[in-house]
């Protein structure tokens, strides 16, 4: 009887737990059913590599279309991201440097947001991007499957294909997505690299060639690009046989401004003017050199050949006549730069200003239009030179010197300067730092400044 109590006693409990617990199961094997649809689905969306990108038509905050059905023959990325995450928003910031580096006719960058078109318009603002946000109202961000995980990136190529997917931000994605690019874009900076080192030899080689013309030509684009010790000093000797002294000076001025612990630039410097039978200027440069470099043996060996230079030149002025100086054709932009590095040998603290260059150049022409030529503007009897100054910069000190002649060369004009005490001590006084030059016909404008 007892047992049978406990049995029937028994039984109208474990009737209702059965049920709890068979509902509790059926709940488990359906959410575990979910989750492996979930995760199933997502793993068939994925795309990769190799794969057509899903096309499709987004218009960016300006309200601009973006077909990917229209963006052929170009590389292009598509970042998925969130606005409201720090790391997706420095993403962005590392893409907009990426973009910027290659013209947009090879390689495009369209970020995609879940954000409202409001949030994208205020970010595209706030962070100057270069490339267009693109509000996804359209399913755009399910399709490619970059609603979980932000940011997502894809890279589609001209023909519309995936090339690459990767998911993250940071430096290791930034280097991944730069190899992506560039193993199909050749970067402008090879490019650039590219086109120097061509210039760079066939100067070279045309100056061994004694083609002088062509390597004056590569060797000046090939500066142009970037500075290089080799492409200076084949251009300084290139101009040097072609007799272009104005051209070499500016070359070799160039060169020790660029590279200012180059004893060499200063030996061939001195070259020149010995080759030129210009002692006087070779012993000048000879002792602006060995002030920056005196312990320079090549430097102090031609020490001797400048000293007996100067005792010859000495002794021939005393018996033979002064030969005739020989004209060379400057234009005016040359003769202005010419005139400049002329100043500055006598003063290394001088520094050329486009500023003061550009309103040389203009005091210059109002000469030559109006017919005049004096320190003074006739009609206002004052010296605009310290006007002129002061609209480049706040300066404490300006000074001018004009020059006026027909076939002058700037050599002819600085020495000029330098045989007149107040010319002379403009070029030479220390509180001017900064210097420009500007010609026109027969009129030249020197412009100083100092603070």
């Amino acid at each position: 009887m007892v047992i049978t109590r406990r049995r029937s006693s028994l039984q109208p409990m474990c009737s209702p737990m059965n049920s709890i617990s068979r509902f509790c199961a059926s709940i488990f094997l359906a959410m575990t059913a979910l989750v492996i649809l979930a995760v199933s689905y997502g793993h068939a969306a994925r795309l990769t590599e190799g794969q057509p990108a899903p096309v499709f038509s987004l218009e960016d905050t300006e309200g601009r279309p973006h077909d990917l059905s229209k963006a052929q023959g170009l590389l292009l990325v598509l970042y998925f991201c969130d606005l409201d995450s720090k790391p997706n928003l420095e993403g962005l910031l590392r893409l907009n440097r990426l973009s910027s580096a290659y013209p947009q006719s090879q390689l495009q960058v369209w970020a995609v947001t879940l954000s409202s078109r409001e949030r994208a318009q205020h970010t595209w603002s706030r962070l100057n991007l270069t490339f267009p946000i693109l509000p996804d109202t359209r399913g755009v961000s399910e399709l490619y499957d970059a609603q979980v995980i932000l940011p997502m990136l894809y890279v589609v190529d001209g023909s519309g294909t995936i090339i690459g997917s990767l998911s993250g931000t940071g430096k290791t994605i930034e280097e991944q997505l730069k190899r992506l690019v560039e193993a199909r874009i050749e970067s402008p900076q090879k490019r650039r690299d590219q086109d120097f080192e061509d210039l760079k030899r066939n100067g070279i080689q045309a100056y061994d060639e004694k083609r002088l013309e062509p390597a004056s030509q590569y060797l000046t684009k090939a500066l142009a690009i970037k500075h290089d010790r080799e492409c200076y000093l084949y251009l300084a000797h290139a101009w040097i046989e072609m007799e272009q002294d104005a051209k070499a000076e500016q070359t070799l001025e160039a060169a020790i401004e660029a590279y200012p612990r180059e004893a060499r630039f200063f030996e061939t410097y001195v070259d020149l003017y010995l080759a030129r039978k210009d002692p006087q200027r070779a012993r000048k440069t000879l002792e602006r050199g060995l002030k920056q470099f005196p312990d320079d043996r090549n430097l102090l060996a031609l020490k001797d050949g400048v000293d007996k230079a100067m005792r010859r030149d000495s002794q021939q002025s005393r018996t033979l006549p002064v030969s005739p100086i020989k004209k060379t054709v400057e234009t005016p932009e040359q003769k202005a730069r010419s005139l400049f590095f002329l100043a500055r040998q006598e003063n290394q603290k001088l520094t050329w200003d486009s500023c003061l260059a550009k309103k040389a150049q203009q005091r210059a022409q109002t000469m030559v239009r109006k017919g005049t030529f004096d320190h003074k503007d006739p009609a206002t009897g004052k010296n605009p030179a310290w006007d002129l100054v002061k609209t480049c910069h706040k300066a404490a000190f300006a000074g001018e010197n004009l020059s006026k002649g027909d076939a002058q060369s700037s050599r002819s004009i600085h020495a000029a300067f330098m045989e007149s005490s107040s010319h002379r001590k403009n070029i030479l006084d220390t509180h001017f730092t900064l210097m420009g030059v500007g010609c026109s016909e027969n009129i030249c404008v020197e412009l100083f400044a100092g603070f």
